[in-house]
């Protein structure tokens, strides 16, 4: 059974003969009281305070917590971001790469016209050339008949000179 206060201050005693002293137990009690009603206040005080600082840990410890979830919550978020990054670019990646692939066929299917039209031109020219070669050599064969022709009509126009200044 606990003692308190109360209890040693109505705590009676039988007397003897040749006793104890009642006003030195008397006096003895109250300092015994006194001592223990401050003893109960400050052990009173103490576990409200143990309490509060219970509640304060209890507090604390919720707020770490909460704290470390959210450390967690930020670390996974912070993967998830890095890890969607890395796929975007690698998506962007893949898609320069077609994009420049369709570009460097495009430019070869363009070179590859432009070869072609090339050898057209060429093979143009040289028809051209053929033909203009023809004409010239037709023109001049044109002329080497004329001016066999003309020699002739030369030769015609001399022997009439000659048969007109003898008859005149």
């Amino acid at each position: 059974m606990k003692l308190t206060p109360l209890d040693v201050k109505s705590q009676t005693f039988s007397t003897r003969w040749k006793g104890l002293d009642p006003a030195e137990v008397q006096a003895f009690l109250e300092v015994v009281t006194n001592d223990l009603e401050e003893i109960a206040t400050e052990n009173n005080t103490l576990k409200d305070e143990a309490k509060r600082l219970r509640s304060d840990l209890e507090e604390h410890m919720q707020r770490e917590k909460t704290l470390k979830e959210t450390m967690v919550t930020a670390q996974r978020l912070a993967d998830e971001i890095r890890q969607n990054a890395e796929e975007r670019g690698k998506l962007l990646v893949a898609e320069s790469e077609v994009k420049a692939e369709k570009i460097l066929d495009a430019a070869h299917r363009r070179a590859a016209k432009i070869s072609e039209d090339i050898s057209e031109l060429k093979r143009q020219r040289m028809s051209l050339e053929s033909s203009i070669r023809a004409t010239i050599q037709s023109h001049l064969s044109m002329l080497d008949a004329l001016r066999e022709e003309n020699k002739d009509q030369d030769e015609l126009d001399e022997k009439l000179k000659f048969l007109l200044r003898k008859n005149g």
